[in-house]
């Protein structure tokens, strides 16, 4: 197979006209205060480089881009930095070393693979794949130490580092990840979350016979773009993304719903984003639906 030639496309629509589902988005605040000290006890009973080390990768909480990133002793980054894909954000710890002065963490980027996650939920079966090191070479992270406060470096390193993807990077991750995350790695926040009950009815407007719906027609589908690190790796795979085609034709709430990671994700979620439909319509009237769409990243 060549790497040159490269593309996506889309593979099946699936039609849902039963009921439009409310899609939950949750806010980008923290856990509670219980949750934070669990997490924060966590990395204190730890020495940091047992911590980082515990698990076979660590997330960036805020996707920065760079080989090297500099915090300050509360973990608030130093200068500015690009992002990052949510899917291409995790890091392999190499070396931990401590001075009087800084936690310096060094390490390679890696992408998440999905591909071969068990169905079991949680993320015991989650992996990694390392990102090409000639384009990504190590990357360096240093914390600061304050001398005069030295048990607030477990704080910063909390805010910086994730050990996988742990609940408090649930909850933060972009809306397009939440439900997905939440589904798979981390049920039990489906207690705690404000979710948005289904309705017992359709909302107006949505057909109660779904076999009388005539369903969208894709009438614009722009080629999926790979990310440099998967065309690198020669990664490829199908993500299933879901939206609402509402009654103009236009995507509403696209969400993952079966991920393959190294970026391709987010890609996916972008080109969708893109696509217009002749709308579905019902006795002749448009109205909104939920599909889900398959993108396939194909390599030749």
């Amino acid at each position: 197979m060549s790497a040159q030639a490269l593309y996506g496309s889309v593979v099946s629509m699936g039609l849902h006209a039963g009921c439009l589902l409310a899609v939950l988005i949750l806010g980008a605040g923290q856990l509670g205060a219980g949750a934070q000290d669990q997490a924060h006890s966590a990395t204190t009973q730890q020495t940091p480089e047992a911590w980082l080390t515990s698990g076979p990768f660590v997330m960036l909480r805020g996707m920065w881009s760079g080989n090297q990133l500099d915090f300050d002793a509360q973990g608030n980054l130093i200068g500015q930095a690009d992002t990052l894909p949510f899917g291409l954000s995790a890091m392999v710890v190499q070396q931990v070393s401590l001075s009087d002065t800084a936690l310096t963490i060094s390490g390679t980027r890696a992408g998440l693979d999905f591909e071969d996650m068990p169905k079991k939920k949680g993320q015991l079966g989650l992996t990694v794949q390392p990102i090409n090191k000639k384009e990504n070479p190590k990357v360096i992270v240093t914390i600061a130490r304050d001398s005069s406060h030295p048990e607030a470096l477990h704080a910063a390193l909390l805010r910086v580092f994730s050990v996988g993807i742990d609940d408090q990077l649930t909850q933060r991750a972009p809306d397009y990840w939440h439900n997905w995350l939440i589904d798979h790695i981390h049920p039990e926040l489906k207690m705690a979350e404000k979710a948005v009950d289904r309705p017992a009815q359709p909302p107006a407007g949505i057909p109660l016979h779904p076999g009388k719906v005539t369903p969208p027609y894709l009438a614009y589908s722009p080629s999926p773009k790979f990310t440099a690190a998967a065309k690198a790796a020669h990664f490829s795979g199908v993500c299933v993304v879901g939206l609402i085609v509402d009654a103009s034709g236009a995507p509403q709430d696209v969400h993952i719903v079966r991920p393959i990671g190294m970026g391709l994700d987010e890609m996916a979620v972008s080109n969708v984003s893109q696509y217009r439909f002749k709308p579905a319509a019902y006795e002749g009237k448009p109205v909104p639906v939920e599909i889900n769409i398959e993108v396939n990243f194909r390599i030749y």
